[in-house]
C-alpha cells in the first residue's frame, strides 16, 4: 500500500516521476483533452483576478499560472518537482508577473497573509502531507480570501476506476471524496463554501473555501 506521498511499490516519490515527465508533459493527449479544458473550467469558476497576488500550489509547468497572469494577476507558483519548476521558469523569463519556487506544499517559502487568492489544480492527491499543506495555504492567505482546490475525486465507480488506472501506470495512489476534502479543509480552518463535481469523466471535484 502506498503512503500519502504518492510513492508507489518501488518507493519512488511523485516529484521524481514529474521530473522525468516535465519536458513532454504538454505534448500528450491527456494535456489536450483533460488539462487544458479543465483549466478553462477552473478559470471560469474563479473571480476576476486582476490586481490580485495569486498563489498556485502544485503549479507543474506553470500553464495555469501563466493564464492567471494573462488575466491580470501577479502569480507565485510552487512545486516540489525540479523538472516542472525548470519548465515553468522558462515561461517567466520575460515576465514580471510570474515567479516560481521549488518547494513542497507543506512548507511554503512565503510570508503570512501573502496571497489574495490561492489555487491548486490536480496536485493535492500528490502532497506528502495534505493536512499540513492546507494549513500552509491557510497561513499565507490574507483574511477573507479564497482557496480554489481542484482535484481528482475518488467517489463512485468512475472514481475508483480512475484510481485503479492511476495505480497501474504508477502515477496516482490516493484520491479523496468530496466529504473527505471538505472535512480536511474545515479542520485546517477554512470556511468551506462548496465542494462540487467539476466534471464527471474522469471525476474531478472543486472545493472552494475561504480564510475567515
Amino acid at each position: 500500500m502506498a503512503d500519502k506521498s504518492g510513492a508507489g511499490p518501488a518507493g519512488e516519490g511523485a516529484e521524481h516521476r514529474f521530473d522525468r515527465w516535465a519536458r513532454t508533459y504538454e505534448r500528450g493527449i491527456l494535456w489536450k483533452r483533460f488539462f487544458l479544458p479543465l483549466y478553462e473550467q477552473l478559470l471560469e469558476a474563479m473571480p476576476d483576478v486582476r490586481g490580485m497576488r495569486v498563489l498556485d500550489v502544485g503549479c507543474g509547468t506553470g500553464a495555469l499560472a501563466l493564464r492567471l497572469a494573462e488575466r491580470g494577476a501577479s502569480v507565485t507558483g510552487i512545486d516540489a518537482s525540479a523538472g516542472m519548476i525548470e519548465v515553468a521558469r522558462g515561461r517567466a523569463e520575460k515576465r514580471e508577473d510570474l515567479e516560481f519556487f521549488l518547494s513542497g506544499a507543506e512548507a511554503l517559502p512565503l510570508d503570512d497573509s501573502y496571497a489574495d487568492l490561492a489555487v491548486s489544480s490536480i496536485a493535492f492527491h500528490h502532497f506528502e502531507d495534505p493536512e499540513a499543506a492546507l494549513r500552509e495555504v491557510m497561513r499565507v492567505l490574507k483574511p477573507g480570501c479564497g482557496f480554489y482546490l481542484c482535484d481528482m475525486c475518488g467517489e463512485g465507480v468512475l472514481g475508483k476506476a480512475s484510481l485503479r488506472y492511476g495505480r497501474i501506470v504508477g502515477t496516482d495512489y490516493r484520491y479523496y471524496s468530496r466529504r473527505e476534502l471538505s472535512e480536511m479543509m474545515s479542520a485546517a480552518g477554512f470556511a468551506v463554501r462548496e465542494v462540487v463535481l467539476l466534471r464527471r469523466i474522469p471525476p474531478v471535484m472543486l472545493a472552494v473555501g475561504s480564510k475567515v
